[in-house]
């Protein structure tokens, strides 16, 4: 448990009004498993030190720098988003960790440093983690490359929220690993979609323990509700940016679809999104391509290895999806 004082305790009620009280039942027991397990109080903690600088005062600034210098790989991103187009103001490259802070102000890069610390967590503890990791980020920066395009002033908040959109399946993967596999196995089967097969093996859905787990962390609420975003019930414009970033990763990287079929959905999420997300195809295709060079940036910039391969694969996958040669 994080050592300030978390929003949100594993035996207090669950405050989501859409899951029945047996439900509720069994997100407390399986957050309360997660949040005793040997290796999570250090994340936690660093999550909870990242989250209390909420301000853009000196003494603000100065734990989230401790934060952000502990973690080279997060320390080379700030500096990094810092220099990019949406954030710099002049000519001169910005080389300074805290020069980078300053420009971006705390609220800013406490959301990227949570991204990133999630990010970083999770994708060392497996292949398969990997692989879902890399899925969060590419719906991450959908969420960012929207927001930047609908003229959104916090692109980062957008960020977070489509880190965490997938965060429950994160949580079950990791800590629950026989478990997730039945899930996997009931989908693949097709007896099951998702969400009926996730509450046929824990008795919730991914949703449910995404959103307990941001509470429990002391999110804010935006990113709280975005973690169950879907587009008729998002009441903001971040949670529809969110659920439509993480539909988009779904059609484009999660699906076993033909040609026709990948544009006949892809087709259909956009339409499905339009009254909220009002990008056309072509503009969809842009924050595509924006999003799979950010995050094979991000891995270069952090030291991980590339999977030439697999990048590969997912930006042929999104040609498919896009009906395209190559994306621009």
């Amino acid at each position: 448990m994080p050592a300030s004082t978390p929003s949100h305790r594993p035996d207090a009620p669950v405050r989501s009004e859409d899951a029945p009280l047996d439900e509720q039942a069994h997100v407390r027991q399986r957050l309360a498993r997660i949040v005793s397990g040997s290796d999570f109080p250090a994340l936690s903690q660093q999550i909870a030190d990242t989250i209390s600088a909420l301000d853009d005062n000196a003494s603000s600034m100065q734990r989230l720098t401790s934060v952000v210098l502990r973690e080279y790989s997060l320390t080379l991103s700030v500096v990094r988003i810092a220099n990019s187009a949406h954030y710099r103001r002049a000519d001169r490259q910005i080389q300074s960790v805290t020069r980078a802070m300053v420009l971006l102000g705390a609220r800013t890069v406490r959301q990227l440093a949570s991204s990133l610390l999630l990010f970083e967590n999770y994708r060392k503890k497996s292949a398969g983690l990997k692989e879902l990791m890399l899925l969060s980020l590419l719906t991450a920066n959908h969420a960012r490359e929207v927001a930047i395009k609908l003229g959104v002033s916090d692109p980062e908040e957008a960020h977070l929220c489509g880190m965490c959109r997938n965060l429950g399946e994160v949580l079950i993967a990791c800590h629950f690993p026989v478990d997730y596999a039945r899930i996997l196995t009931l989908v693949r089967d097709r007896t099951h979609h998702e969400a009926s097969a996730t509450i046929a093996v824990l008795g919730f859905r991914y949703e449910d323990l995404g959103e307990e787990m941001c509470r429990y962390w002391g999110m804010p609420d935006t990113v709280v509700q975005s973690a169950r975003a879907r587009s008729t019930r998002a009441a903001t414009q971040t949670g529809a940016i969110t659920a439509f970033a993480h539909e988009l990763t779904s059609v484009m990287y999660r699906r076993d679809a033909d040609a026709g079929d990948a544009r006949k959905d892809l087709d259909a999420v956009i339409a499905k999104f339009a009254p909220r997300v009002r990008l056309n195809r072509a503009q969809v295709g842009e924050v595509v391509a924006l999003a799979l060079d950010e995050t094979h940036d991000l891995f270069v910039t952090a030291g991980i290895r590339v999977d030439a391969l697999r990048m590969r694969q997912l930006a042929e996958a999104a040609c498919t999806a896009l009906g395209v040669s190559a994306l621009d």
